[in-house]
């Protein structure tokens, strides 16, 4: 089931970071990685069935977050989507054992979800979320703006620099 991040989940979520393959560098720390921003909203990916209490056996994590400055005015630039329409789908990732199982895409849908939910444009850096493709996001309905170092993808409609979710 996916549900909200408590603090006890970090402990387990540091394990399941230290178990990729390339876990993110942070000078604080991969738990100061996971709480450095103040997100809008995380969640995480509990194996427990959702009539049983939430467990410790988490699998996964997704966090939504505003974008960076330069993230923002890189998706602005390209599809015309107003800075404060944006959010960032932030830190996806999953238990190397449990690629297969889907949890990246539940995780990934779940926060396309919410943000179009709040009438807000989904943008998803593949340098920030390693367990994401490009395949797996335009499955989604999102659109690369942006290829070079990195990755950039966004629910926006591109080439007509129109602001909004992609139509459906």
């Amino acid at each position: 089931m996916i549900r909200a991040r408590r603090d006890e989940d970090l402990e387990v979520l540091v394990a399941v970071l230290r178990s990729s393959s390339h876990p993110p560098t942070a000078p604080d720390g991969l738990e100061g990685w996971l709480t450095e921003h103040d997100p809008l909203q995380s969640w995480v990916y509990d194996m427990a069935p959702m009539h049983v209490t939430p467990t410790r056996n988490v699998v996964g994590h997704v966090q939504l977050c505003q974008p960076d400055d330069a993230l923002a005015t890189l998706v602005h630039d390209r599809t015309g989507t107003p800075v404060g329409q944006q959010v960032a789908v932030e830190k996806l990732f999953v238990r190397p054992d449990r690629h297969e199982a889907g949890f990246a895409r539940q995780l990934l849908k779940a926060a396309i979800d919410q943000v179009t939910e709040l009438g807000k444009v989904p943008v998803v850096d593949l340098g920030e979320n390693p367990s994401l493709t490009v395949e797996a996001c335009t499955r989604r309905g999102l659109k690369v703006v942006s290829e070079g170092t990195t990755t950039v993808l966004t629910g926006a409609r591109t080439g007509s620099r129109g602001a909004g979710p992609a139509p459906e």
